[in-house]
């Protein structure tokens, strides 16, 4: 009997999953076998003008990786377990198939039980490194470094379940809100999963959100693939406000549907950002039913002069590290660390100095290109 393995998890893993399999097919090599075969059995008949039986194609193995099924066409998933029909193998194997393919192979070979990939959880032993990294990093932001922790530790050690761990971060941008995600997933060692709410108009976000036709990507979709158990929802305020009902349970119980997937995404820190400037901002715009699902609202402050300066000398001494003995001595000749110390005042976000500094830098260096 033909055994069918169902992994839920990224590329990377499944690869690693498999590489012991030998001498298998990838899922869109059968359609094209089956396509194929076909033809020429219509052919056949056509000349002969008898029913020709059908005979069954071998092939040991299947591997069906999540992005083949978007290459098929909506009629062919439908029938995805009579396609199987056409053909004799020892193991099929599917990355992420969507509801209705997973359902169909039940139907026809029994109860599945799925392999989920096993993300690296953030456990309280990585609080230490949060304290000692977090201000080499992010600049002005101590009551928010304590609340993150507090946060994380009330939720990884005193939680009775696995549900997600559930942030708002706020305040003005480029202070630390993103950066301080960025580090949280750096720190676990796994690639942050970042989704940019900001890009979407609406009528498009309700169709990434909710799902569409099988072929069109989703939020789903991504989030089976993510690599990281940081899911960082960025400019959770640019979204529509009537669409909020989606992440109901995925904020209480960590598990996110369409009309395509179901992801389970326990002991993950989903953060939100967002540019509102106080708690009752949060409130009045998300709405209660959101607002009560977070473990945490966070404060972003802004920065003051002696703040900006900080940031200023690191972000100069981290590019002039890059230059040349030749370019940084250009550089010291006319004090430009000293100089763009003086204009501190003028800057209200990391993002402005970082843009600026470049541009000074690149200021001073261009002659020396045009000799």
């Amino acid at each position: 009997m033909s055994k069918v393995i169902v992994y839920y998890g990224p590329r990377e893993a499944f690869e690693t999953y498999i590489r012991d399999i030998e001498d298998y097919k990838n899922f869109i090599d059968l359609i094209y076998i089956h396509d194929s075969y076909k033809s020429e059995l219509f052919k056949i008949n056509l000349n002969s003008g008898e029913i020709e039986k059908e005979i069954k194609i071998s092939v040991k193995n299947v591997v069906a990786f999540s992005d083949e099924y978007s290459l098929i066409s909506e009629g062919a998933t439908n029938a995805f377990s009579s396609l199987l029909n056409s053909f004799l193998f020892e193991c099929l194997i599917l990355q992420n198939p969507p509801l209705y393919i997973f359902k169909q192979l039940e139907k026809k070979y029994g109860e599945i039980k799925p392999i989920y990939y096993e993300y690296t959880k953030f456990d309280s032993s990585k609080l230490k490194e949060i304290d000692q990294l977090y201000d080499q990093k992010i600049i002005g932001q101590k009551m928010a470094k304590t609340k993150l922790m507090r946060t994380i530790l009330s939720n990884t050690e005193l939680s009775l379940n696995h549900k997600p761990t559930v942030i708002m971060f706020y305040g003005p941008s480029g202070v630390g809100k993103t950066e301080t995600a960025k580090m949280l997933s750096e720190i676990l060692g796994q690639e942050l999963f970042r989704e940019q709410f900001s890009m979407f108009q609406s009528n498009e976000f309700g169709a990434f959100l909710f799902g569409d036709v099988h072929y069109k990507n989703s939020f789903a979709k991504e989030l089976l693939e993510r690599k990281s158990n940081i899911i960082l929802l960025d400019e959770f305020d640019k979204c529509p406000s009537n669409v909020y009902s989606a992440f109901y349970q995925l904020f209480d119980e960590g598990i996110f549907m369409d009309k395509n997937y179901k992801v389970y995404l326990k002991d993950t820190i989903i953060i939100c950002t967002s540019n509102f400037l106080s708690v009752d901002d949060i409130k009045k715009n998300v709405g209660d039913p959101i607002f009560y699902r977070f473990d945490a609202t966070i404060e972003f402050k802004s920065l003051n002069i002696e703040e900006t300066k900080e940031i200023i000398k690191m972000r100069y001494r981290k590019y002039v590290s890059t230059l040349t003995e030749e370019q940084r001595k250009i550089l010291n000749n006319i004090e430009a660390e000293e100089k763009l110390l003086t204009l501190a005042k003028y800057f209200k976000n990391f993002r402005d100095i970082d843009i600026y500094i470049k541009d000074f830098i690149s200021g001073v260096l261009l002659p020396t290109y045009l000799k």
